[in-house]
């Protein structure tokens, strides 16, 4: 009996405890409290397991509003799109990027902001009326890399400019599809957010002169 009372206590304090404990802490995600501190020390592998991915998963929602508030809120062309590109790298937990902006008049891609190694500051294009995936093959046989490529169109299919994540070939090949499809869903709104503050500046510009 001793010994059972014994292993009933080590259980509630390895098990049962860290999971209540999980329990109180996604009960305060749930009301929208993603800056809450996920985690519990235990020795049960499993249990500190989905301790991190529910730690990933605040940290990737709370990442989500803070870019979608940038992409609404910040004026500032060059702050909004630095801001856009590090929430972007800490969501999908990659170091490296770039966002560069389309001159359709001189048919190059310039960088606008940047993070990690050294990007190519221009990058010449052919042409802008071409499919994203002839885009995609023109800027990697320039850069020679195996980036994650995300060509950023307007509401009217211009090309404004485009994002890249930079990886190493594994990394790459490992998560390029999810990825790919995760950047599709922010690209919209991205190029549609670029598009409004160049107007905005455009206006300023003619105003002013």
């Amino acid at each position: 009996t001793g010994i059972l009372l014994l292993l009933g206590w080590w259980l509630g304090t390895q098990l049962v405890a860290p999971l209540q404990k999980l329990t109180t802490q996604v009960h305060a995600l749930s009301d929208f409290n993603f800056d809450t501190s996920i985690g519990v020390a235990t020795r049960v592998e499993e249990v500190r397991e989905l301790g991190f991915v529910l730690r990933r998963m605040a940290k990737t929602i709370s990442s989500f509003q803070r870019l979608s508030l940038t992409l609404n809120k910040e004026q500032d062309l060059e702050q909004m799109l630095m801001s856009v590109l590090q929430q972007l790298l800490n969501i999908v937990q990659l170091k490296t990027g770039a966002i560069y902006l389309c001159d359709a008049n001189e048919s190059v891609l310039n960088i606008a902001v940047s993070q990690g190694e050294n990007s190519v500051p221009v990058i010449p294009i052919s042409s802008v009326g071409v499919t994203d995936e002839e885009l995609v093959r023109e800027i990697q046989s320039h850069s020679g890399k195996s980036d994650i490529l995300n060509i950023l169109r307007n509401r009217g299919g211009d090309v404004v400019g485009v994002l890249i994540i930079s990886c190493d070939d594994a990394e790459c090949a490992l998560m390029h599809n999810t990825l790919t499809r995760f950047l599709d869903r922010i690209a919209g709104s991205a190029a549609v957010a670029i598009e409004t503050r160049q107007l905005i500046l455009a206006q300023k510009e003619l105003l002013n002169s």
